[in-house]
């Protein structure tokens, strides 16, 4: 299997390209990989290939595979070392920049189709890659949850990916707190049964005061392999604009920085969509770092990221 990892704006992402999945279509893969519930189970040895001692614990991998959609140059599945991912924004980024890098993004943009949909990535004049998301809209507003001896209110919306968003007028705390915070956020909302459009609530996004000068908000957002993401968090920051158009608090086409935990910044804007959902535009940075191969392990007891030969 080869690779090339990226990061972007800090956030890793190692796309995959493996014989045995890049000329299969997204959907048969999908289907494939379904549980009796109707659930994605990422394979076990896809996993070992975003986990350690193979990759940094926030990585994100996006797997290259045929589009199942003729309006799609590319499928991607977006996975880290748990779970799938609906949509991965930073990934988007990181995947964009790969094929450009190869010579795939023809015109200047390429649309790659995800689990959550279509997703249009662009190469802008700054050297900056942007992408047009799925449509983001919020499920539920002012949903209070019980915290020990506090009750925290948030928004369940959706991005790509099923978040619980928390604002708070406060600047952020060390990495180890706004962590314990957001697990606990994350184990009450299984605990008290609150669920999002698709089901679980597998990310919560907290907002707080900015560090930056040049930015509106910061965002420490708790991913699903139970790390925080370096980036502003893509597919978090779309449903964050869908929840600040919904409440009339940020119009269409105005820009939106918002800075991440490590300091990086995603300038953000939307446009409207159907039925009360929005089309969030985010642009970053994004880096290659490596390029490699890996050997792919067939036996699942040897997928646990480690074996003699790595």
């Amino acid at each position: 299997m080869l690779f090339t990892d990226s990061h972007t704006e800090g956030e890793p992402t190692r796309v995959l390209i493996s014989d045995a999945y890049r000329l299969r279509p997204l959907q048969e893969l999908l289907r494939e990989w379904s549980d009796a519930n109707g659930a994605c189970v990422t394979p076990t040895a896809l996993r070992a290939l975003v986990a350690n001692p193979r990759a940094a614990d926030a990585c994100v991998g996006a797997l290259l595979c045929r589009p199942s959609s003729p309006d799609a140059d590319f499928g991607v599945f977006f996975f880290n070392a748990q779970a799938a991912l609906g949509m991965c924004g930073h990934g988007a980024i990181g995947v964009g920049k790969t094929i450009d890098r190869f010579g795939g993004m023809l015109d200047g943009a390429v649309r790659i189709e995800t689990r959550a949909g279509i997703v249009e990535v662009r190469r802008e004049d700054n050297g900056a890659y942007s992408f047009e998301n799925v449509p983001a809209f919020v499920v539920a507003s002012r949903v209070k949850i019980a915290l020990d001896q506090t009750i925290v209110t948030g928004t369940v919306a959706y991005g790509g990916n099923e978040f619980f968003i928390v604002e708070e007028s406060r600047p952020l705390r060390s990495i180890e707190a706004e962590l314990t915070y957001t697990r606990s956020i994350r184990d009450a909302l299984v605990q008290q049964a609150v669920r999002g459009h698709t089901g679980l609530i597998d990310h919560v996004a907290l907002f707080v005061q900015p560090a930056r000068e040049d930015a509106q908000e910061r965002s420490f957002v708790l991913c699903p392999n139970d790390t925080y993401d370096r980036s502003p968090c893509g597919t978090g920051s779309s449903a964050r604009l869908a929840m600040l158009a919904s409440e009339g608090r940020l119009r269409e086409g105005a820009q939106h920085a918002i800075e991440s935990a490590i300091g990086s910044r995603f300038i953000a804007s939307f446009r409207g969509a159907a039925k009360g959902s929005i089309i969030a535009r985010i642009s970053g940075r994004a880096w290659i770092t490596a390029d490699g191969a890996m050997e792919e392990q067939r036996d699942p007891a040897q997928a646990t990221g480690w074996s003699e030969s790595t």
